[in-house]
């Protein structure tokens, strides 16, 4: 079965980009991307309909390719981005009572509701305000991918209270399968 991404992942990429550069600068973002993750935005999609994870890299690679060396982190500013917006009022009010780490152990079990067939999430704790978050046995680690969630941890980690937020990619899965490991930093 191939990797499915919840479709929130490209309507809430099309909100952020036309929200922040314009609607002419989407249309650009747009036009990079293959035909088959174009016709995705002339479908009605709702958080429940599912998207071929080759869409989703195909979508973060013409998001890369657009703003390019201008905003080198795009990619981790559209992945903190997604983060909030696939969240509704009452969840990021709940996140803000809960700990970091509570948190992201119920994102970790959440995973498989946003990236069917993707692996699994693990949240391991180094210490106190440290953790890492695996990646493991995802079938097509893409470094875009890989990137993007650097954001997600981070907004998550922000949402529910974490400050001064540093992730890192330490380990960046090159093959089927690999694990990829973000080191997870807060205060």
């Amino acid at each position: 079965m191939t990797t499915g991404i919840s479709a929130t992942a490209l309507t809430s990429t099309k909100l952020f980009v036309t929200k922040r550069y314009g609607s002419k600068k989407w249309d650009e973002v747009l036009g990079l991307m293959k035909e088959a993750t174009q016709n995705q935005y002339k479908r009605h999609l709702t958080p429940k309909t599912w998207i071929d994870y080759d869409q989703v890299v195909d979508m973060l690679k013409a998001m890369k390719k657009t703003f390019g060396d201008d905003e080198p982190k795009i990619l981790i500013e559209l992945g903190k981005h997604n983060s909030e917006e696939n969240l509704r009022v009452t969840q990021r009010i709940i996140m803000k009572i809960l700990s970091v780490e509570w948190v992201l152990k119920m994102a970790a079990r959440l995973w498989k509701g946003r990236v069917r067939d993707g692996g699994i999430l693990i949240i391991q704790r180094k210490g106190k305000k440290h953790g890492m978050g695996i990646l493991d046995k995802f079938p097509d680690p893409q470094p875009e991918w890989l990137e993007y969630l650097i954001g997600w941890f981070t907004r998550t980690i922000e949402l529910s209270g974490g400050r001064n937020v540093k992730v890192e990619l330490v380990k960046a899965g090159s093959k089927p399968f690999d694990s990829s490991e973000y080191e997870l930093q807060w205060s």
